[in-house]
């Protein structure tokens, strides 16, 4: 597998699988899904309890980018709820609904939590045999569902996962273990999942091989040194979120920080250069300074 260092430079596609990483079970439900499973569309319901994020910097616990033909939905998760845009800033009507008001969510890494008060760590969609899998972790555990089917294995520690047992979750007590981000894409024809977890990177691909500078810190990547991780002694930045998405026929990282969001271009001749906006608040970003961040 490829060293990290190059995979950060290679991203060609987004949120293609052809299967499950060793620890993943293959999902059992054979139907197509639209949209994003187990969450209502652009015509859902209104809001059911809108409120305004905390005060203090917009941090976001979770974003992804979802592309289903050719739209492409931005997702994201912050202050126990969740939120949605297409590509072109429209925003989900449902909008500003609780997690656990989300049956899936409710039944699995919500379970037990008051209003308001889930967090989910990370979550990336993915596709195995060709079916849409979302895969969550939150209070140290790992879960997928195939819409609202839940996975053989929900609930699963992250210290039992061979991969992250070696990786991130290394030394770490059962119970404890927390990533930052998690994303899947395709590197030329491997299918790369890409973590980042106490202040380091790390990458494995469909089989749990691990790439060969596993651990890399994140302030040792020139652009992250420059942005999300300026003034920070190796081992302590971290990350709130990280997705890549499609502009322009190109492909964006997006890292969010601290209330604060960063874009750079990922392949070709501008690789590792910013993508306006970035470096700024997410506050000040459409749609999120509307929808989010008001």
């Amino acid at each position: 597998m490829k060293r990290i260092t190059s995979i950060l430079v290679t991203v060609s596609t987004l949120f293609v699988a052809a299967c499950a990483s060793p620890d993943e079970e293959t999902p059992r439900n054979e139907s197509t899904l639209p949209g994003i499973p187990g969450l209502p569309t652009t015509n859902g319901a209104p809001l059911t309890d809108p409120a305004a994020m905390p005060a203090g910097p917009c941090a976001f616990d979770t974003h992804a980018v979802v592309l289903e033909g050719s739209r492409v939905v931005h997702t994201v998760t912050a202050a126990g709820r969740h939120f949605a845009f297409e590509s072109n800033g429209a925003a989900w009507s449902s909008n500003g609904m609780d997690l656990t008001e989300v049956p899936h969510f409710a039944a699995g890494p919500c379970a037990g939590q008051a209003k308001g008060a889930c967090k989910l760590d990370t979550r990336a969609f993915l596709l195995v045999a060709g079916r849409r899998v979302e895969s969550i972790t939150a209070y140290g555990k790992l879960y997928h569902f195939e819409g609202t089917r839940p996975g053989e294995t929900n609930g699963q520690d992250l210290s039992a996962v061979a991969r992250f047992a070696n990786g991130p979750c290394k030394d770490k007590a059962p119970g404890t273990c927390t990533l930052d981000t998690r994303v899947f894409v395709t590197v030329g024809n491997v299918i790369v999942e890409s973590i980042t977890a106490y202040g380091k990177m790390f990458a494995f691909d469909a089989a749990g091989k691990a790439a060969a500078d596993n651990g890399l810190g994140l302030t040792s990547v020139a652009r992250y040194a420059a942005g999300p991780c300026k003034d920070k002694a190796p081992g302590t930045c971290t990350f709130d979120t990280r997705a890549f998405t499609v502009e322009d026929g190109s492909v964006v990282e997006v890292v969010t920080a601290g209330g604060m969001v960063w874009r750079w271009q990922v392949a070709g001749p501008a690789a590792g250069s910013e993508v306006q906006p970035s470096g700024v608040p997410s506050s000040t970003v459409a749609p999120w300074k509307t929808a989010i961040c008001p």
